[in-house]
């Protein structure tokens, strides 16, 4: 009913009648001794729904996972959810998992979060792993680290020569429009935090959530923005582009959560965006499990 969005959905799905979904309902919850569902339109699992729910969605992968061992169906094709923040998703996670869903026939549902809210979708069994700056697994999980993206702080020279005519200094900050990918993005804050040492309230900033518009945005001279290098490979020889901040670029370490007990499919996926992540992003000694 969740997965239909409603009591309705799940009759026409089900081919039951909205009382006798109801009536299962209440049976389970009073079996249980608890609440599983907030009555909202669409509904809303409780907390002990959004266990039971993981535990569900664990369970059915696992329970695919026998069957196709036991009767294996060639071309069969195994759907996986996952969460993803967008530099990730625009930069190396594609490529990285593409040879594990092209040999085990995967298709994936990318859920698109900020790297600091994807985790989120995991603690609530929505899908099967996520990147993350979540350090801290999960109970039933664990985080891998896959190194760091970094980021370097661009606009074009005619803006750069408009708002920063003596580079970082003063209150420049508060007047020149920045870009963020959303109220989430907070790589802003922290640069003017790190850089003059003043906890940033409010700037001037356009919101883009999209890391294609987004650099094109910085590109037209519609403000400055953090973008990762990965975005940039040629950035020292960049003609349009400068670096406001060469030496204080900003890097987020990031990690794979996925659960602890996790079928074949889901643990190849595992395995290809781990090495995929400690492939290309930013490698340092002390990162460790």
């Amino acid at each position: 009913m969740l997965d239909e969005g409603g009591f309705e959905r799940a009759a026409q799905h089900l081919h039951l009648s909205q009382s006798a979904i109801s009536q299962r309902l209440r049976t389970l919850e009073q079996t249980l001794g608890c609440a599983l569902l907030i009555r909202t339109s669409p509904p809303q699992p409780t907390a002990a729904g959004h266990t039971l729910l993981r535990h569900i969605r664990q369970l059915r992968l696992m329970e695919a996972a026998v069957a196709d061992q036991l009767r294996p169906a060639p071309g069969r094709n195994i759907s996986l959810s996952v969460a993803v923040n967008a530099d990730s998703l625009a930069t190396w996670f594609l490529p990285g998992v593409q040879p594990a869903c092209a040999r085990q026939s995967l298709l994936l549902e990318v859920m698109l979060d900020d790297e600091n809210y994807t985790h989120s979708w995991l603690q609530r069994g929505e899908v099967s792993g996520c990147i993350t700056a979540l350090a801290t697994p999960l109970a039933g999980g664990v985080a891998e680290p896959l190194g760091m993206m970094e980021y370097a702080c661009v606009a074009t020279r005619c803006f750069a020569a408009q708002w920063f005519p003596h580079g970082l200094q003063g209150l420049c900050w508060q007047q020149a429009p920045a870009i963020s990918f959303n109220r989430k993005d907070s790589l802003h804050a922290h640069f003017i935090e790190q850089h003059f040492g003043v906890t940033a309230a409010q700037f001037p900033r356009h919101l883009l959530p999209s890391p294609e518009a987004f650099l094109s945005a910085i590109r037209l001279g519609l403000g400055y923005g953090f973008v990762p290098v990965l975005q940039l490979p040629n950035l020292a020889h960049e003609a349009e582009l400068v670096e406001l901040a060469p030496a204080q670029r900003q890097r987020v370490m990031l990690y794979w959560q996925h659960w602890r007990l996790e079928p074949e499919a889901a643990q190849r996926l595992s395995q290809a965006v781990m090495a995929a992540g400690q492939q290309v992003l930013v490698q340092l000694p002390y990162i460790t499990h």
